[in-house]
This record gives structure tokens, sequence and C-alpha cells, in this order.
């Protein structure tokens, strides 16, 4: 299971204006000048960190990473793929919507890992056919619905 988790930085916000003209403003105490803002569906808008990890499947951790807020899940994602595929080697990898990608999902098949993504974005094709089909199979489907249930609560 794949999912990142928004941490809002314990100071206070370093707005856009200032740190475009290079302002610190003497209540960050220089503390969280390399957080960033990022905006997700369930959040909203957070200024801090994010907190990408890659769990088993009851939701034990075996991959943390701590990163600004701003690095988005598919580059995270791509920066983790050799480990992934070479060293941990899951069966399947269940992320949200945001790995959908039809050649990182041709790409890991060689190597035996199954992408499950709720595929709720548009994609062109026989793909988009395909793969909505392929992840409402029951197994699949099962799965999906894990990660909803056991890597949420790990966050909270």
């Amino acid at each position: 299971m794949e999912d990142k988790r928004l941490c809002k930085a314990q100071e206070s916000v370093w707005h856009q204006t200032d740190r475009q003209l290079g302002r610190i403003p003497a209540i960050l105490r220089h503390r969280a000048t390399d957080a960033t803002w990022s905006k997700r569906g369930y959040h909203g808008w957070v200024y801090g960190y994010g907190c990408p990890m890659t769990c088993h499947a009851f939701a034990v951790p075996v991959w943390i990473q701590i990163e600004t807020a701003a690095v988005s899940e598919v580059d995270g994602l791509a920066q983790k793929e050799p480990v992934l595929l070479e060293q941990i080697c899951p069966a399947t990898l269940s992320g949200d919507n945001a790995d959908t990608k039809a050649t990182r999902i041709r790409r890991w098949a060689p190597h035996g890992v199954v992408l499950l993504t709720p595929a709720l974005q548009g994609v062109n094709g026989r793909f988009a056919q395909a793969y909505p089909r392929f992840i409402k199979q029951p197994p699949n489907a099962c799965r999906l619905q894990q990660r909803r249930t056991m890597i949420e609560p790990l966050f909270d």
C-alpha cells in the first residue's frame, strides 16, 4: 500500500509573497523555511511537509520518507520505483488515483508487480476500458478496499 500524508509545520506559515522576496518573518525563527505548500482533496491547503509511506498489507511500514509538502506523490513513487521493484518486490501495490499511469502499470508488470489504483482519472485508449474492469475483479477490489481501511488509520 502506498499513501502520502501532509503534516502541518509547527511554526507559523511563510507566505508566498514573503518567500518570493526572500523575507523571513521573525516568527519563523528560521525553522520552517524549507516547508512548502500543497493542496490535497481531503486536507485542502497545507503548509508543511509530506510523509509518503509504503506498507505491507497489514499496515506495517516498510518505507517512510519525509519531504516538503510540494513534492508530488507521482514523483515520489517514481523515485522509489527501483527499490520497490528490486528489493521490496511486492506482488501488488495499492495506491491512490495519482498513481494511475498506464506506462507505470505496463513497466511494473514484467517485474511481477500489479499496481492497483481507483483509476478515477480519464485515460485514453484500450487501457481506459481494460483497467477499470481489472480493478473491479473481486481480489483486486478487496485489495483496494484494504488500503482504505489499513493505511488511513495508521496515519491517524
